[in-house]
């Protein structure tokens, strides 16, 4: 988790910052303004399936959960997250095709 004031932006002393996020686009749920903070957005188009794939992969070394409860927790929370994630695609300045296959 982020430590906070641990990061400053001052816009005169930075001239590109990259920002990530899934929900930087989002529409609702107090996230509506974030985006106008930005100049430019990219969205990274990428199978859900794929990425839901490879993180039910990455998330086998989370110590605690068994492969069948890391398998539920990708379908029934990362997938619907995807999804909406998805829906906010409209408000990039720019798509790219991601090279995952």
């Amino acid at each position: 988790d982020p430590e906070q004031n641990k990061y400053t932006f001052v816009r005169d002393e930075h001239k590109i910052v990259i920002c990530e996020g899934i929900y930087l686009m989002h529409d609702d749920h107090g996230w509506e303004d974030i985006k106008s903070y930005f100049d430019f957005i990219i969205y990274i188009d990428a199978s859900i399936d794929t990425c839901i794939d490879r993180l039910k992969a990455r998330n086998k070394c989370i110590p605690g959960y068994t492969p069948e409860e890391i398998e539920k927790r990708c379908d029934a929370v990362d997938r619907v997250n995807a999804s909406i994630v998805e829906q906010s695609r409209k408000f990039a300045t720019q798509e790219v095709k991601s090279g995952i296959a």
